[in-house]
C-alpha cells in the first residue's frame, strides 16, 4: 500500500447510524495518501451494512479515482457480499458493474 498505511479496518457496523464517523474515516485516510497511492480497506469486520454504508464505500472509490488514487476493498463478509450480489454491484478495483 504506497501512502496509505497499514489497511484500514472498517467497524462491524456499517449502517446509516454509523455513516457519519465511517464517513470522516474513510475521508481522514484517504486525504493521508499521496498521488498514486493505494489505500486498502478491510471489510473483514463488518457484520452489518445497509445501502448507506454501501454508498459510502462507492463514494469513497470515487473520490479516490477523483485523486488519482486506488481505493482495494478486502475480505468482505457475507453481510457485505449478499449486499453486492442483491444489488448487482462488483467490488473489483475496477468498479464496474457485476455480472447481468
Amino acid at each position: 500500500m504506497t501512502g496509505g498505511g497499514s489497511p484500514l479496518a472498517l467497524p462491524a457496523d456499517l449502517t446509516v447510524g454509523a455513516a457519519a464517523s465511517v464517513h470522516a474515516l474513510l475521508r481522514e485516510r484517504l486525504a493521508a495518501v499521496a498521488e498514486g497511492g493505494r489505500l486498502e480497506v478491510d471489510l473483514g469486520a463488518v457484520t452489518e451494512i445497509d445501502t448507506s454504508g454501501l454508498q459510502l464505500l462507492l463514494a469513497a472509490r470515487r473520490e479516490a479515482t477523483r485523486r488519482g488514487l486506488t481505493l482495494d476493498l478486502v475480505g468482505p463478509g457475507e453481510s457485505v457480499l449478499r449486499l453486492v450480489q442483491l444489488l448487482r454491484l462488483d467490488l473489483a478495483a475496477d468498479g464496474g458493474p457485476g455480472p447481468g
